[in-house]
């Protein structure tokens, strides 16, 4: 047997079956950047002045309100159930990290979809203020209070998308089928994600201010590297790296 077929052979349907795993994996990560990112947005577009104003942007914006909470929704199950694949993928390097993580996409998780079930609270009311039989000042007071309970929800949900961060940095560090730059881009974010909770909470003009210029310039713009170089790197090379390491520690047969 020629040494490529003996490399070729060593290739266990195991391996082949993390590399599957690995692609998917990447897959459903790059899908919860979109879908996230317009719940975020859909979310922020109603704390303008405060969220003293929610009630009629909603009543001008009602159809992508709504959207924004169906995308955040999908992003919420997705990155479940991207924290149980990776849960899958990386068990052999290290399982107490995969349980931290999982613990830490299944805390985050259950917090973003009570923060969108508040916010739809605040679409109810306004889609049905006559039959409610609101007057005006009535439905802005409650709406805004909907809003800021949803963004005080999704506040908490952002310290966990920090920490999850932690042991995925660590995980892919440790991998051996993703390059370590990434680990390190994915590390930075916990700074950038915890720096928004506890900026949130000290400062509520927070994103507003110098010192979260400097947190986002400095950390956020790597960790949105390093999800994304990530999701891209599992998705097209899935574990290639690591297989072709596995192949070539094997004895060669002639």
């Amino acid at each position: 047997m020629s040494s490529s077929s003996s490399i070729a052979a060593g290739v266990t349907p195991e391996q082949v079956s993390h590399d599957k795993l690995a692609r998917l994996a990447g897959a459903l990560y790059l899908s919860t950047l979109p879908t996230g990112g317009l719940g975020i947005v859909s979310a922020q577009s109603l704390l303008e002045n405060g969220g003293s104003g929610a009630a009629a942007q909603i009543a001008a914006s009602l159809s992508f309100l709504k959207l924004g909470v169906l995308a955040g929704a999908v992003c919420a199950v997705t990155w479940l159930v991207l924290g149980v694949l990776f849960y899958a993928l990386f068990r052999s390097v290290n399982e107490r990290a995969c349980q931290l993580m999982l613990a830490m996409v299944v805390v985050s998780n259950t917090l973003l979809l009570a923060a969108l079930a508040r916010r739809m609270d605040a679409l109810w009311l306004v889609a049905d203020v006559q039959r409610l039989a609101l007057d005006p000042d009535q439905l802005r007071a409650l709406a805004a209070l909907a809003v800021r309970s949803s963004d005080n929800l999704m506040q908490v949900s952002t310290l966990f998308w920090g920490l999850w961060l932690l042991p995925l940095g660590f995980l892919v560090f440790r991998s051996g089928f993703v390059p370590k730059t990434l680990a390190v881009l994915l590390l930075l974010g916990v700074v950038f994600y915890v720096g928004i909770y506890v900026g949130g909470v000290v400062d509520p003009e927070y994103p507003k201010t110098l010192v979260s210029k400097v947190i986002g310039f400095g950390f956020g713009i790597p960790e949105v590297v390093g999800e994304l170089g990530t999701a891209l790197w599992l998705l097209i090379r899935g574990t290639k790296g690591w297989r072709k390491a596995a192949a070539a520690s094997l004895p060669l047969v002639t």
